[in-house]
């Protein structure tokens, strides 16, 4: 339910798509990849308001289930 996840995972999915063409060689360049992908997903408007969005239908369903689990569709960003 927690948005921070949801870009969390939006970012993993950038690194393992650049990971072929940018594979960092060591910690640092890690860092710099993860880091370019964070700022590149947190500063996409488009993503960061279907998020909020979305957070009523998400609390609804907590409620309608109440707490055992989410029924949300998946979100094509």
């Amino acid at each position: 339910m927690n948005p921070i996840e949801n870009i969390w995972s939006e970012v993993k999915r950038t690194v393992q798509e650049a990971w072929p063409v940018l594979h960092p060689r060591n910690s640092d360049e890690l860092w710099a990849l993860v880091s370019d992908m964070w700022d590149e997903v947190a500063s996409s408007q488009r993503y960061i308001r279907s998020l909020i969005e979305s957070m009523t239908r998400r609390m609804k369903s907590v409620v309608k289930t109440k707490g055992s689990g989410l029924l949300i569709k998946a979100v094509n960003f």
